[in-house]
C-alpha cells in the first residue's frame, strides 16, 4: 500500500507505536528531511468457510476498531523536549582488517558514528604495519549544526621521504613520523542541479625522524638530517570546491557535467611558521555524453600546481600506480583514484610545479545484475576504456622540465560486496610514449568516478 506521493529516497520508515502514522526520512538535493504521514487502517479479511482463496468484496473488510489517535487533542498532549545528540553519538559501524605481508603483520581498525539527526559525526581510525614499527592514528569531528559547518581533524602517521639522506655513499629513504593538526569552516551554497563549497581552514604540521644511523664505522661518510626533519608548519588554506554532474542509473560512470576543485595555501614565518609557503593548486574533471550511442562517454581530467616557497625538493609528484594488494584494499577499503600517470612509475615527473591531463573514452560491455543466491556478493556491469595521460613538471631552480605521456586500456567491474559497499576493479594495460616509460599491466580496486 503506497501511503506517499514522493518520487524521492524514501528510507527509514518507523511506524507509531499506535499504528496510527509512519514516520521516514526523505532525500532531496538540498538535504535529508523528517516527515510523518497518516497510516489508513489495514483491511482486515474475514474467514471464508467455503473456498480457501477468493476476490474478496465491501462486506468482507471489517472496520477499524482504533480511533484516529492522531487527532489535534493528542498532538496537544506531546512534551516536546530539546534535542540532546550524544545519547546517539555511540559508533554506528566499525570495520578492521588483519594481514602478514614481506614486511610483517600489519592491521587498522576504523570506528565511526554520527547523532540520530546527522548534526555532528565523528571518525577514529588506528593502524599498525610493521615496516614502519611505529603506529598511526587520526580522528576527526564534523560540527555540522551550527550555521557554518566546523570539523576538527588529528593524525599522527608514519610516513616515507626522501630527505638527502645518504648511507655509505648511497641514497636512503628515510621514516618520517608526522604530526598533523586542521581546523576548517565550510559555507556551502547548494542549488537544485550543483552546489559550490568554500572551506577556511588553518594547519599545524611537524615531520619527526625515527630513522636512526645505520652506516657502518668503515663505511663512506653518512648524511643524515637533523632529528626534526622538517620545519614546523603552520598553514592556511581556502579552498573551493564545485559540483554539477549527472549520473543515471544506467551509466557506466559519471556521464555529465563538471566539478571542480581550487586550493590556496599560504604559510607565513609571521604566523608561527618555519617556513613561507605560497601554494596553489586545481583539478577540473568534465564528462560528456556521446551522441547517438547510449551510454559513451568522454571523461577530461585536467590537473596542475606551483608552490613557491623556500622548501627543498619537489612539491609535486606524477607517476604510475601505488604496488597495491587488491584482496588488502577490499578489506581495508583503499582506493587508486584518478590523475594517475599510467605506463611510468611512481614519481616519475616531479617539480615545483606541475601540469597533468588525462582523456578518457568509455563504453559500456556487458549490464549483468546478478548475484549468486545469497552470497554478499552482486555485479553490476563491466565497461571497457580507453585513455592518454600526460604530465609535465617544472623545477625553477633547476631550470629543467620533465615530460611524460602514456596510453592504454582498462576493463573495469562494478561489484557491489559486503551488502553495502560499490568497487570498482580496474583490469588495465598501460605503456609509457617517452623516456622512462615502459609496459604496465596493473589491477587496482578504485572509486566510481
Amino acid at each position: 500500500m503506497r501511503v506517499t506521493d514522493s518520487l524521492a529516497n524514501i528510507a527509514q520508515p518507523v511506524v507509531s507505536p499506535d499504528g496510527g502514522a509512519v514516520i521516514f526520512t526523505d532525500t532531496h538535493l538540498d538535504g535529508v528531511d523528517l516527515y510523518v504521514a497518516a497510516l489508513p487502517a489495514l483491511p482486515v479479511p474475514k474467514a471464508d468457510a467455503h473456498s480457501p482463496l477468493r476476490l474478496l468484496g465491501p462486506r468482507d473488510v471489517a472496520p477499524p476498531d482504533r480511533p484516529d489517535s492522531w487527532d489535534q487533542a493528542r498532538l496537544n498532549d506531546v512534551v516536546v523536549e530539546t534535542y540532546d545528540p550524544t545519547w546517539s553519538l555511540l559508533p554506528k559501524s566499525w570495520s578492521g582488517n588483519f594481514a602478514v605481508g614481506p614486511e610483517g603483520p600489519a592491521f587498522n581498525v576504523n570506528l565511526n558514528g554520527a547523532d540520530a539527526a546527522s548534526l555532528l559525526s565523528w571518525q577514529l581510525a588506528v593502524a599498525y604495519n610493521a615496516a614502519f614499527l611505529h603506529p598511526a592514528a587520526s580522528a576527526s569531528v564534523r560540527l555540522g549544526n551550527l550555521t557554518l559547518p566546523v570539523s576538527l581533524s588529528a593524525d599522527v602517521r608514519p610516513v616515507v621521504t626522501a630527505r638527502g639522506r645518504e648511507n655509505d655513499g648511497l641514497p636512503e629513504l628515510q621514516v618520517d613520523t608526522q604530526i598533523r593538526g586542521t581546523a576548517s569552516v565550510t559555507v556551502p551554497f547548494r542549488r537544485r542541479r550543483f552546489s559550490h563549497n568554500l572551506t577556511f581552514g588553518g594547519q599545524r604540521s611537524v615531520s619527526i625522524d625515527q630513522t636512526g644511523v645505520t652506516s657502518a664505522p668503515d663505511s663512506l661518510r653518512p648524511r643524515y638530517p637533523s632529528s626534526v626533519t622538517a620545519p614546523v608548519t603552520t598553514a592556511f588554506t581556502l579552498d573551493w570546491s564545485y559540483s554539477g554532474t549527472e549520473q543515471y542509473r544506467d551509466s557506466v560512470s559519471t556521464e555529465r557535467g563538471l566539478t571542480s576543485f581550487t586550493r590556496l595555501r599560504l604559510a607565513d614565518r609571521t604566523a608561527f611558521s618555519d617556513v613561507d609557503i605560497r601554494e596553489f593548486v586545481t583539478d577540473i574533471r568534465a564528462f560528456q555524453p556521446v551522441p547517438g550511442l547510449g551510454n559513451h562517454v568522454v571523461g577530461v581530467y585536467l590537473s596542475g600546481g606551483a608552490a613557491f616557497d623556500d622548501r627543498a625538493g619537489n612539491s609535486f609528484f606524477s607517476g604510475g600506480f601505488v604496488g597495491r594488494d587488491v584482496l588488502s584494499d577490499a578489506l581495508g577499503g583503499d582506493r587508486s583514484g584518478a590523475g594517475v600517470l599510467r605506463g611510468f612509475p611512481l614519481g616519475h615527473v616531479s617539480g615545483s610545479a606541475l601540469a597533468a591531463g588525462s582523456l578518457e573514452y568509455r563504453f559500456p560491455l556487458l549490464e549483468i545484475e546478478k548475484g549468486i543466491e545469497t552470497l554478499p556478493a552482486y555485479l553490476e556491469r563491466i565497461h571497457g576504456a580507453v585513455f592518454v595521460d600526460s604530465a609535465a613538471g617544472f623545477d625553477e631552480r633547476a631550470s629543467r622540465m620533465d615530460f611524460a605521456t602514456g596510453i592504454g586500456a582498462e576493463l573495469r567491474v562494478h561489484l557491489i560486496l559486503g551488502y553495502y559497499g560499490l568497487f570498482v576493479l580496474r583490469l588495465g594495460y598501460a605503456r609509457g610514449l617517452t623516456f622512462g616509460g615502459g609496459d604496465q599491466p596493473y589491477a587496482v580496486l578504485g572509486f566510481p568516478y
